[in-house]
């Protein structure tokens, strides 16, 4: 994972370490950031709905308890870009047509760069449970 992260990110840090800790948080955090991907015209940022529902997916699963194979670091990183997403007056504000995304798609980008080996872990582990025929989805 690369070790600095941009300050646009970094600012979220600390304030993702908390909500790792709170079960509660971490649904609430999980919860508005899948209904803000379904409001949102991702598909102007390829790949981006995917890789969001990835990350998403992955705490989710975290959160259950079913898969902990993940790294506090690389958690912390990927809460604090879920976190910088649902944000709605960021760098580029998303209610600015056409470019608001294109820095949340950036942050998002960077997080899938900084764990890509854990979630390509996570990803074999999603395959494998799901050809075991247990494969409740992640909501």
């Amino acid at each position: 994972m690369s070790d600095k992260p941009p300050y646009s990110l970094s600012r979220f840090l600390r304030k993702a370490r908390g909500i790792i800790e709170s079960k509660d948080s971490l649904g609430k955090l999980i919860s508005d950031a899948r209904e803000k991907l379904r409001n949102t015209a991702s598909e102007r940022v390829d790949g981006f709905k995917e890789k969001a529902l990835l990350l998403l997916d992955l705490l989710q699963c975290y959160r259950r308890g079913e898969y902990r194979d993940v790294s506090p670091k690389s958690l912390i990183t990927i809460v604090a870009g879920i976190l910088y997403f649902l944000l709605p007056l960021d760098s580029l504000p998303d209610f600015l047509f056409g470019i608001g995304f294109i820095d949340d798609a950036a942050i998002i980008g960077y997080v899938v760069s900084a764990v890509s080996s854990e979630l390509e872990a996570f990803s074999s582990w999603l395959n494998e449970k799901s050809a075991l025929g247990d494969d409740e989805p992640v909501d």
